[in-house]
């Protein structure tokens, strides 16, 4: 069987396929049809992929809402994310920092008062 390559194939004659089908076939075939004309175009495996990341992104991380400690930046001991809150801890009180944020440092999801 000779088959197309893949750009080359722009759609299918549904008449010719359905009457080469069985009845339940052909309800499979147009159920499927009817489907995928409802489903999103999320378009090149790229785009889905930003699109995904994207999704993950906004649904944050155990840092930004679980207030779990981010070890590790730079000479802070511990760092925690509260609100928009970036609060660092030093071994020496002196150096604790509150800094502002709008983004979660681990995720890049945009921060809310209320988380």
């Amino acid at each position: 069987m000779n088959h197309p390559e893949s750009d080359e194939i722009i759609g299918v004659d549904t008449d010719d396929l359905l009457y080469a089908l069985t009845f339940d076939e052909q309800k499979k075939v147009l159920n499927a049809i009817s489907f995928l004309a409802n489903c999103e175009d999320i378009g090149t495996p790229e785009e889905y992929a930003d699109y995904k990341e994207k999704q993950e992104r906004e649904q944050g991380c155990e840092y930004c809402l679980k207030n779990k400690p981010i070890k590790g930046i730079h000479d802070v001991s511990i760092a925690y994310v509260q609100g928009k809150e970036l609060l660092t801890t030093y071994s020496d009180p002196f150096y604790n920092l509150h800094l502002d944020i709008h983004y979660c440092p681990m995720c890049g999801r945009k921060l809310k008062e209320e988380d």
